[in-house]
């Protein structure tokens, strides 16, 4: 093995945490309920030091309006009482 290659232990998982040890803020423009539920992105933050997340406004309107994983939590929300309001 070459002293000038780093182990793998202080390697970056990736070239996302590459950018981030550089200093560059990576975004991914993908959020999803199955993203969050899965784990997947905890893992791109935990793991590769991905900076943030960001979403089209049609798209996610559309995904509300459409995807049984959102409907359903939606409807619970909608169903459940309100707390009085303070005066």
């Amino acid at each position: 093995m070459s002293t000038s290659r780093r182990s793998e232990d202080s390697a970056p998982s990736s070239r996302v945490r590459a950018l981030h040890e550089q200093g560059v803020s990576v975004w991914l423009d993908d959020l999803s309920r199955a993203l969050l539920e899965s784990g997947e992105l905890a893992s791109y933050i935990s793991r590769h030091g991905l900076s943030g997340v960001t979403s089209n406004p049609a798209i996610l309107a559309h995904a509300l309006r459409s995807d049984e994983r959102y409907l359903d939590r939606i409807g619970r929300l909608v169903d459940k009482p309100r707390p009085a309001s303070r005066r």
